[in-house]
């Protein structure tokens, strides 16, 4: 279906980690992390204890009609704030188009 499924595919990479290690976890995200999902889909409620988190957010995206839309880092806050609340060890936030921050992030992981 058309959307979004931010929570469902953290909830994958989650589970998928989980079974592969019992050490810590990066996990990087590229996303816009704007989520569009049916709420029909099931709610997940995330156990990222051990998890080290960098989310890199897009700054400009396409409209449906082609027009480029600047983007914030709003949703990208919130979805830090969830990894934080659901117990990643740390999660830092650069934008996929700033190198010199890209560095600093990952020491950030660290």
């Amino acid at each position: 279906a058309p959307g979004t499924d931010i929570s469902g595919t953290i909830d994958l990479a989650r589970k998928l980690a989980r079974a592969e290690t019992n050490g810590p976890v990066f996990l990087i995200i590229l996303s816009d992390f704007y989520e569009y999902r049916d709420d029909g889909l099931p709610k997940f409620d995330f156990d990222l204890e051990g998890f080290r988190v960098l989310l890199m957010h897009r700054t400009k995206a396409y409209s449906m009609d082609g027009q480029v839309v600047e983007l914030t880092d709003k949703e990208v806050q919130k979805w830090k704030k969830i990894f934080l609340e659901s117990g990643a060890e740390k999660a830092c936030i650069t934008p996929e188009n700033a190198s010199e921050f890209k560095g600093q992030a990952l020491r950030c992981l660290y």
